[in-house]
């Protein structure tokens, strides 16, 4: 009996759960249709209020060894113990209380993808490839999309709204579907994984998932609009002195690197005059209490790792005779 089988993954899945420290588990198949099996476990962990929690380490330790222990007791049977393990805070659920399996093999995949090391051209043919094979017969053969853009962002839209892909059409509209504007900022950041070019302002203007693709850049063909060269939007008989006094207002050495800098938008340059007249409006301080079974040294990785990547958590707004966002080069 291999791992496809539905009752070997139940029993397996049965086993994980004898942890008191684990709420849910769950084993699929992350490969596409024709390729081989790629079996991951995802799993959430108990959040009672009594329950002591290990580090995550040693609960993934303890779920492999009671995998291992079920297929020593099973000679028979041939199966391999899956290989990725991801923990969530919680696994996606039907309406029924029950793992809902489509929209947790979406969310895994879609990590897989947006850090895998391929350019987002490449990233956007292998989703439209999977969704080109899945079942198409769920709406009418015209509203089916056709071109590789449409079916990644029909993959975006099921992703951003909980839906099926399968049953969005090309004539289907975002915001009739559920879609808000907190929606459509996750549909830009998602789309952006995938050197697709969309603003809030472009979905809400053209709701229509073929209107909405027609219009969307693609990195290799509009990638001059929205790449521009550091500092060239800095008057350029400036750049020197507005360097120097980056410099000194962020107490930079000579030797730090000054990624980028450039003018605020009207409406940024507009909230920091506010701020000004009122101290503090558009400031939050918010604690959050890490729970016990947190890593503490991994987690102080992964936030360093996120500030390497992301430009915005380095990147400072100055006052001076010209508002500017400098950011400063990840060490």
């Amino acid at each position: 009996m291999a791992l496809e089988s539905l009752d070997m993954r139940q029993r397996m899945e049965g086993e994980l759960l004898i942890d008191e420290a684990l709420a849910q588990a769950k084993i699929l198949n992350l490969a596409s249709q024709d390729d081989e099996p790629q079996w991951a476990v995802a799993i959430s962990l108990c959040k009672s209020a009594g329950q002591v929690q290990a580090d995550a380490s040693s609960i993934i330790q303890r779920a492999r060894k009671a995998l291992r222990k079920l297929k020593d007791q099973n000679k028979d049977e041939i199966f391999a113990i899956p290989k990725k393990w991801t923990i969530l805070d919680e696994l996606p659920t039907t309406l029924q209380g029950q793992v809902d399996e489509r929209a947790l093999y979406r969310l895994l995949t879609a990590w897989d993808m947006a850090k895998s090391s391929l350019s987002p051209k490449e990233k956007r043919a292998h989703i439209a490839a999977q969704a080109a094979r899945a079942d198409n017969n769920r709406i009418p053969h015209e509203e089916i999309p056709t071109n590789e853009t449409e079916l990644v962002l029909r993959e975006f839209w099921g992703s951003v709204l909980n839906l099926e892909p399968q049953d969005i059409g090309i004539k289907d509209n975002f915001l009739v579907l559920g879609g808000d504007s907190i929606n459509a900022i996750e549909l830009v950041a998602l789309a952006e994984q995938y050197g697709i070019g969309l603003t809030v302002t472009a979905i809400v203007g053209n709701p229509e998932l073929q209107k909405m693709a027609a219009m969307a850049a693609l990195d290799e063909e509009n990638s001059d609009a929205y790449n521009a060269e550091p500092l060239s939007l800095l008057p350029q008989m400036e750049v020197d002195e507005v360097m120097r006094g980056i410099r000194t207002k962020c107490g930079l050495a000579d030797d730090d690197i000054i990624q980028d800098a450039f003018p605020c938008t009207a409406l940024q340059a507009g909230i920091m005059a506010l701020s000004e007249k009122q101290p503090g409006s558009y400031m939050k301080r918010q604690i959050y209490e890490l729970p016990s079974h947190v890593d503490i040294s991994r987690f102080k990785a992964a936030w360093e790792e996120t500030v390497d990547r992301c430009d915005n958590l380095r990147t400072r707004v100055l006052r001076g005779d010209l508002l500017l966002m400098a950011k400063r080069s990840k060490q």
